[in-house]
Parts: structure tokens; C-alpha cells; sequence
């Protein structure tokens, strides 16, 4: 039923909604203070409100009504947010008992300021105002108070961290002995024969400062004078000098011209965005850790170093400590670090940035001061100034992570939103590129970017037409409302949502949480194969919780887990009484191999 209860209505006085609990973000609305919060809380509402947010990234203002139990938009709204599908919905009735006639069931992507999300909405015949109901108030934690309290941590807390930070603060400083008891080695390929080549040419306006960086790398044992004529076994290639954005200069040497050709990769497993996320799963607070020139913290061994031979206008030099740009330094550096943090709880790494995090402060302490310590004994230093300690919300590998979840960086989402239209395949191919990275967040972004794809194919000759331009504008504008994402927890149901359609298929890892709202932990999605375009529906819709079950397959190994699909003639699959014919039956069967 929608619509409004008199012991409901907010016009009554009569509402209260939930008990007084925490809140955490508030949004200033009209003349009063639309808030977010953990729980519930208790407050006397005196009136509705108008909630400004984006749907499908369309601007709407909804009615926030506690008197409604699902969310509504008329039909109007629903063809202005791109008219997405519709599914059968049950009759509804208003508060008078008058029957409502609706269109049908859809789910559409929300944000309200930071807080982004995946819902179902009734679209109904006639075009009323937009109902904001009680569903959606769960799902998005809505209340309204006239009071702000801001999250804050504890004087004890910052007492402990700042104790912390003090007691291992040769961390924080800088240190030229290196990483103990560790040394890199790296390995050639059979055949591999010296190369030398000669110093590039440099800017006059750039000499003094790659001089003087020569001298600091020389004065701190990371760098050597060399001979060239004396080292038979010595590498040197040109070097590539970086300005970064604080004016400093990083030189690098270009191995691709030497070394890097001949150097076997060690096979090791960087972790994942996932594996991270389930380290610091249940995490309230982050500690994110930069080493200061990680990889030049590393000693190399002495066969190694002459490999590592740069030239300068100065002459031959060569790294004694493990360089940018070589080929191995990543993996080399990683496997160093894991074992390093190795058994530390809610910590991890992606190769110099460390991620801290703990159940409550006094966890999160102590594990801080676990990796502190092991970062003292082994001589790796970090940069404090980028730091971040025991902050509610952190960056990390391009996202920002907080308890509620995982989201987009924001800056990143900005770069997308002001790319221009592309004018040829290496600029739509950057495009992508930057919004695939972001592919969890949006509902079945591939096939919906099918037709920009299609453009990219080998012998494709580029011509950007109407419907490229829509699909282009469409994806900016769902990535600027996309869903924040919760942690993976084991200990929560499971529920995949399917879908497929002309273009491709994809799904939707959705967990409940402690109040039995559904909430989004990852969307994947991929576009149909030549084959599979002549698959019939129902196939495509077997064949999109096949692709489901594949890719979340770590995430429900061993677990059970419902799956939701709306097309009802899958049903007959799992049905014994009947069955698919022997071509359909085939194609499944091979989809699972």
C-alpha cells in the first residue's frame, strides 16, 4: 500500500521515527537539517520535505513521505530518466483505498549527496509528485532532526595515536640504510649481453637540478659513480627526467632500451581491489601509510647493480638500490612487503601504500602500532606528510573507502564527467579505459557501451554519429550518480540479480545488512559474443547467471546464495517435470565449461 497513515502523517505532529542514535552526514534542506544516519533516532516531524537528488543522474526533487511504503514516479519522469525496463508490478491502493494505476517496476541508480545506491521504484499512469517513501528512507538510512553530531574521535584515542607516532617516529624521518635483511635480485634470460648507450641530451634550464638530484642520490649510498670502461658487465641506458607537481625532479632510466627486454618476471600475485577490501572488511576507521621512495629502500645485489646503470651528462652511474622502471621492481617490492605485514589483522598493501584498519579505535591501534613497528625494524621509512591516520574516510587505489563502503574517488569521477566527446579511437579508448575502471559501480556497463566498443574493433572506420553521443553523455551521467558499494561479508546472504538483454548481460552482488536491506557489493557486466547474439532469450538469461555464478565464484564458493532473475520460463530449468530442448540444454552445458 502507498500513500499516508494518519498515525503516520507528518502533517499530524504525531511522527516519530526510531530510536536516538549517532548521526553521521547532514545535507541542509529547505530550513531544516536532512540527515544520514547508522540507525534509527527519535525526533517530532512537523512537515514534509522536498529531497533534491539524482535518478539515473536526471535532477529530481521527491517528497519524503513516511506515510508511503514503496518510492513512486509518474510516467513522465520515468521516459525523462531514459525509460528503463519495466517489470510487473502488484496493484497498489492509496490511503483512501482508491486504487493507483501503475506502469510497472523498475530499478533506477540514486544519489543524494555523497550517498549513491541501486532502487526500485513503481512508475504509476498519472504524473504526481514524486513520492520519496519508507523503502527508500531503509535503504538510503534517511531521517530528519534538527540537531548535528559529528563523528569524532576519542581524546583517549588521539592520546594513544600521538604516544604511537612519537615512540616510532624514526618511521617519519628520513633513513638511507635501507630495507634489512632484504635484497633484490634480478634475473636475466639466457643470452642477455650488456648494452650501453649514450646520455640523452637535456634542457640547460633542467641541468642544475638533475645535477643536484644526482648528488643527493649519490650522498645517500642509492646511487654510484661508475667507469664504464672498467665494468664489463655493466648496463647504462639514457634517463627520463620527471617534474612532478611539487617542482621536485625524479630521474628514471629508460630500461626499456637495456635491461628490461631480458629480465624474467617473477610470477607473483598483486593483490586485488577485492582482496584488499576483504582484508579491511568490518573496518571502521583507515590508516593509510606512503613510503617515501619505496622501491629505492631496497638493496640490490651486486650482480643486480649492473644491471642498473644509467647515462648522464655527468657520466655512468648505476642504482644500488632497486630503480623505477625496471620491469621486476613491482613484484620484486610487493612480495618484500607482504612478508614484511604477513599476519597483521586489517592490514595489507599495494606495493608502498599501507592500509590500517580495526573494529574500533583500540583494534585499529594496535594493529597501527604492529606495522609501525615491523616498519622500524626493517629501516623503511614513510612520507608523513601524506599520511592519513585513523580518518572515517580515505583514498586508496583511486577509491574512497569509509564504513559505509566503497566509492568512486571523486576527482576521478570529475576527470570523466568534463572528458569532451572523443574525436578518434585512441581518445575513446582513454574513455573506457577510465570508466571501466569503475565498472563495479555501474549496472550493465558494457553492454550499454556496446556501440562505443563496436568503434574500437580492428578495421572499424571512426564515425561518431547520434547514438554514440547519447551513449557517451548516458555513462557520464550514471557514473555521477553511482552506487556506493558495501564491503563483501561472509557472514551476510548472499543474493546475485541477472539480467540480460540484445546487447549483453550482466549482474549484481547484493548482500543484506543488519537491517535486512539489500545493498550492492559489486556489478559486472560483458557484451554478447557473435554466437551468442542468436541466442534466444531465455538462453541469454541462463547464460547471464552462468556468467553471474563465474565471476562472483570466490565470493560464494561453499555458500549458499539466491538467485533472482525475471524471467519466469528459467523456472522450467530447475524444473523435473520438464526441461530445455537438446540445443538450448547444449548451449547451457557448454556455458558452464
Amino acid at each position: 500500500m502507498v500513500g499516508h497513515f494518519s498515525a503516520a502523517c507528518l502533517k499530524s505532529g504525531n511522527a516519530r521515527i526510531g530510536d536516538d542514535k549517532k548521526q553521521v552526514r547532514t545535507v541542509n534542506v529547505d530550513d531544516s537539517v536532512f540527515q544520514f544516519y547508522d540507525e534509527n533516532f527519535s525526533q517530532v516531524i512537523s512537515k514534509n520535505f522536498m529531497i533534491p537528488l539524482l535518478m539515473n543522474g536526471v535532477k529530481v526533487k521527491m517528497l519524503a513521505d513516511s506515510g508511503a511504503t514503496v518510492s513512486c514516479i509518474g510516467q513522465t519522469l520515468w521516459k525523462k530518466i531514459g525509460a528503463p525496463k519495466l517489470r510487473w508490478a502488484p496493484p497498489l491502493k492509496g490511503y483512501t483505498n482508491n486504487t493507483i494505476e501503475i506502469k510497472g517496476r523498475t530499478n533506477v541508480n540514486v544519489k543524494i549527496a555523497s550517498k549513491g545506491t541501486y532502487l526500485p521504484v513503481i512508475v504509476t499512469a498519472k504524473d504526481d509528485t514524486p513520492i520519496l517513501g519508507t523503502d527508500w528512507m531503509d535503504r538510503l538510512k534517511i531521517g530528519l532532526t534538527i540537531n548535528k553530531i559529528n563523528e569524532r574521535t576519542s581524546e583517549t584515542s588521539k592520546k594513544e595515536l600521538k604516544r604511537t607516532v612519537e615512540e616510532y617516529s624514526d618511521v617519519f624521518k628520513p633513513n638511507n640504510q635501507g630495507i634489512t635483511p632484504y635484497k633484490a635480485s634480478i634475473l636475466l634470460a639466457d643470452g642477455a649481453l650488456p648494452k650501453i648507450h649514450r646520455p640523452r641530451r637535456v634542457p640547460y634550464a633542467l641541468r642544475d637540478r638533475i645535477e643536484s638530484e644526482l648528488k643527493r642520490l649519490t650522498s645517500e649510498g642509492r646511487l654510484e659513480k661508475i667507469n664504464i670502461a672498467e665494468s664489463p658487465a655493466a648496463w647504462a641506458c639514457p634517463t627520463v627526467n620527471i617534474v612532478k607537481k611539487d617542482g621536485s625532479l625524479r630521474i628514471c632510466g629508460d630500461f626499456r632500451c637495456t635491461v628490461n627486454p631480458w629480465i624474467n618476471v617473477p610470477p607473483y600475485p598483486f593483490p586485488t581491489l577485492e582482496d584488499i577490501l576483504d582484508k579491511i572488511q568490518g573496518g571502521v576507521k583507515f590508516t593509510v601509510l606512503d613510503l617515501k621512495e619505496a622501491y629505492l629502500q631496497l638493496p640490490l645485489d651486486e650482480q643486480s647493480k649492473n644491471c642498473c646503470g644509467i647515462s648522464t651528462h655527468l657520466g655512468f652511474f648505476r642504482y644500488t638500490r632497486l630503480p623505477f622502471g625496471i620491469s621486476s621492481a613491482p613484484a620484486t617490492f610487493q612480495a618484500v612487503m607482504d612478508e614484511i605485514l604477513k599476519g597483521i589483522p586489517f592490514t595489507t598493501c599495494f606495493i608502498d601504500d599501507i592500509i590500517i584498519s580495526g573494529k574500533d579505535d583500540d583494534e585499529h591501534l594496535k594493529n597501527l602500532t604492529e606495522v609501525l613497528k615491523r616498519l622500524s625494524t626493517h629501516n623503511i621509512s614513510t612520507k608523513l606528510e601524506k599520511c592519513q591516520f585513523m580518518k572515517s574516510k580515505v583514498s586508496y587505489m583511486g577509491h574512497t573507502l569509509d564504513a559505509e563502503g566503497i566509492h568512486p574517488q571523486e576527482d576521478n569521477i570529475k576527470s570523466i564527467r568534463n572528458q569532451r566527446t572523443p574525436t578518434n579511437i585512441t581518445q575513446l579508448k582513454s574513455f573506457l579505459g577510465a570508466v571501466t575502471y569503475y565498472s563495479r559501480f555501474i549496472p550493465s556497463l558494457h553492454p550499454r557501451c556496446r556501440a562505443l566498443y563496436d568503434l574500437t574493433k580492428k578495421g572499424q572506420t571512426w564515425k561518431w554519429e547520434k547514438r554514440h553521443q547519447d551513449v557517451f553523455n548516458e555513462i557520464k551521467n550514471t557514473i555521477s550518480s553511482h552506487d556506493t558499494l558495501q564491503l563483501f561479508n561472509p557472514e551476510q546472504q548472499i543474493i546475485i540479480t541477472t539480467d540480460a538483454s540484445n546487447d549483453g548481460i550482466g549482474a549484481v552482488l547484493l548482500q543484506k545488512d543488519q537491517n535486512e536491506i539489500e545493498r550492492p557489493v559489486m556489478h559486472v557486466s560483458r557484451t554478447l559474443k557473435k554466437a551468442e547474439n542468436n541466442y534466444s532469450t531465455t538462453e541469454k538469461e541462463a547464460l547471464a547467471i552462468i556468467y553471474a555464478v563465474k565471476k562472483f565464484n570466490e565470493y560464494i564458493y561453499g555458500r549458499k546464495f539466491n538467485i533472482v532473475t525475471d524471467h519466469k520460463p528459467l523456472e522450467g530449468i530447475f524444473d523435473s517435470k520438464s526441461g530445455l530442448s537438446s540445443i538450448a540444454s547444449s548451449r547451457i552445458t557448454r556455458g558452464w565449461s
